[in-house]
């Protein structure tokens, strides 16, 4: 219930949840579309302890695909989730990852015909751009500077302010302007 003094307010519902900020965020909405921030079912993880997300039974799917089986640091395979409020539509039955550490051999893997998919390094872009099978696309990121404050010029509060405002941005949905 929200009160005079507050500025969210939060509906027992599914469709809705409320978030209090100690502070305006103007990039918040944008957070949320990354994965770590996704909603979770409270009492199935309550539920699985220390062991959720630790093997494909302790973990939930609510996407088109859920994990069936799980191979830490070399494979993950995932299956067409019935469950999926679209599953009719989903035309992938399934889908087998291997996890490739090295760029190098992952792409020798695509190469010959291994793998259907894999993401190039930039001392790989170059021997791989002509080819009709390159696709670049963009990916999101979040950066942020992190001060060293036993360092003794970053110690000085004037220096890390003026870092700061030396790269300020103009949030906007779509696009990002510098001063």
């Amino acid at each position: 219930m929200k009160t005079k003094n507050e500025k969210w307010f939060c509906e027992k519902s599914h469709e809705l949840f409320g978030v209090k900020l100690s502070k305006k965020y103007p990039y918040f909405v944008s957070l949320m579309s990354f994965p770590v921030f996704y909603p979770i079912n409270e009492e199935f993880f309550k539920e699985q302890g220390e062991n959720y997300a630790q093997t494909a039974d302790n973990l939930l799917a609510n996407g088109p695909y859920k994990l069936v089986d799980w191979t830490e640091g070399a494979s993950l395979t995932l299956d067409k989730n019935t469950q999926y409020w679209d599953a009719d539509n989903v035309k992938v039955d399934g889908i087998d990852v291997k996890i490739v550490p090295e760029a190098s051999t992952s792409a020798l893997d695509f190469e010959s015909g291994n793998t259907d998919f894999t993401k190039l390094n930039s001392t790989l872009v170059d021997k791989y751009k002509d080819s009709d099978s390159y696709t670049s696309y963009l990916e999101g990121y979040l950066w942020y500077l992190q001060y060293n404050f036993a360092n003794e010029y970053l110690a000085n509060a004037n220096i890390p302010q003026r870092l700061r405002q030396s790269s300020q941005r103009t949030y906007h949905p779509l696009r990002t302007t510098y001063p």
